[in-house]
């Protein structure tokens, strides 16, 4: 298969040097005057507030504007040999290619790693118009003592609590950053509205409404669209480091459950496509790097890493605001079902893919008297170990990985490594093994399961 080639330009012409029969020209520019794909608003709305980001933030978001349209609009069933792995360049305009060249390895391997495809990463000198745009929008910045918390916030069950944890813990008001898709905007609205109301105040709230259609590509283009969105991580994380360099923050806040992040294989056969590594340390960590090499004075952090999803509950700031919101949160993996979930069930959740699997086993976790507020397409676990397909296979997958429990702790953490490096986290490990056998367990309990002693 051959690699497929999107080039970000201000006008949407193919600069000849990128030229090619599998090259994608995407315009950036609405109109030759501002950043299309929800920039110019986002940058709007700081504006409004008296605050620019820096340059290079913003060059680092139209990396992420690339590798958006690449991730979801290139099929993996049409673009790739194995019906997985795609072969993917991006080409993106900066003021000062030199500068970005010698960071290629770095986010080639990032891409990598989230999203399982070979990326070729490369970059040209922007226009004038993008030029003299990035001078008007952008500032030179630096971190404040006094700045807030960056805080990712998605309308999932862990960025709640992270955002109730914050509000209570930080020091200052923290700020929030997400992205709208289809499945989450009134969500977020709703748990932003009720943490308006418990702490007595308005909360500032930046969203990414990022959107491509395949029109976006060309005419040339014909691809039906992706839908695993296994990078979408990066573009998180790139609209959070954009917000923190207006902001002059230092720290970032990317609230996920250590036994999610860490997300081991429970057998051989989920160690690829079903194996995500969305907030895993050594993502994380190569992100930070970027930023330090960039020279951009800002860090993601994960305040959850060691615990699994029921700690976290267990231990939220704000017991009663939990309780509150919890229901209002989604986890479900299944984002194209959540319109239709939620028209013919009134909820947001199958109730048996993993992320609900191990959310149910939170709730029984950390309140083991209460009833889950949670409303599920499937309510009735009982029938899925011996369930043929999908819903079935997970069951299967975590009885076969209870085996686990019954290995050492450096066989768990081998195993733990199949997913990605731990090297940046040596001092963890056994927090992060211990986080693995109580994440598992919980799932087991609330499945039914024999937890191996």
């Amino acid at each position: 298969m051959s690699r497929q080639r999107i080039v970000l330009t201000w006008s949407g012409d193919l600069p000849r040097k990128f030229r090619g029969r599998f090259s994608y020209a995407v315009q950036l520019s609405a109109q030759q005057k501002t950043l299309r794909f929800g920039l110019h608003r986002l940058l709007r709305q700081l504006k409004t507030q008296n605050r620019l980001p820096d340059s290079i933030a913003l060059e680092l978001a139209l990396v992420a504007v690339a590798v958006w349209i690449a991730d979801t609009r290139l099929s993996r069933a049409e673009f790739s040999e194995d019906n997985w792995t795609r072969e993917i360049e991006i080409v993106v305009p900066v003021r000062e290619p030199g500068l970005w060249e010698g960071h290629t390895a770095l986010l080639e391997r990032i891409l990598g790693t989230l999203s399982g495809d070979i990326w070729r990463v490369r970059f040209y000198r922007a226009g004038q118009a993008l030029h003299d745009y990035l001078g008007r929008m952008c500032a030179d910045t630096q971190s404040r003592r006094d700045a807030p918390s960056i805080a990712l916030f998605s309308g999932g069950l862990d960025s709640y609590v992270g955002a109730i944890d914050a509000l209570s813990r930080e020091r200052f008001k923290p700020v929030f950053v997400g992205q709208t898709d289809a499945g989450n905007s009134s969500t977020v609205d709703e748990l932003k509205a009720l943490l308006e109301r418990e702490h007595s105040g308005p909360l500032t709230l930046f969203r990414w409404q990022m959107s491509c259609k395949a029109s976006d590509l060309g005419e040339t283009f014909s691809g039906g669209g992706e839908l695993t969105m296994r990078a979408r991580s990066f573009l998180f994380f790139a609209a959070s480091v954009l917000i923190a360099t207006a902001y002059g923050s230092r720290k970032i806040l990317v609230p996920e459950n250590g036994f999610i992040s860490l997300n081991m294989p429970l057998d051989p056969w989920r160690l690829g496509a079903l194996t995500t590594r969305t907030t895993h340390p050594y993502v994380i960590a190569r992100f930070n790097e970027l930023l330090a090499s960039l020279g951009l004075p800002v860090g993601l952090s994960n305040p959850f890493q060691g615990m699994t999803k029921g700690e976290i509950l267990a231990q939220c700031a704000d017991q009663g605001l939990l309780r509150q919101g919890l229901g209002l949160t989604v986890s479900c993996s299944k984002p194209k079902w959540v319109r239709r979930y939620r028209a013919k069930y009134g909820t947001s959740h199958c109730g048996v893919c993993w992320p609900c699997l191990i959310r149910r086993a939170a709730v029984h976790r950390a309140f083991p008297s209460w009833d889950d507020p949670t409303r599920y397409v499937n309510e009735d676990l009982s029938h899925l170990s011996s369930e043929p397909g999908e819903a079935g296979h997970v069951v299967r997958s975590i009885q076969y990985g209870l085996n686990m429990l019954r290995e050492p702790d450096d066989r768990l953490r081998l195993s733990l490594t199949t997913v990605a490096s731990l090297r940046d986290v040596e001092g963890e490990i056994a927090d992060l093994v211990g986080c693995v056998r109580r994440g598992l367990s919980e799932v087991a309990r609330v499945l039914g399961l024999r937890v191996p002693r």
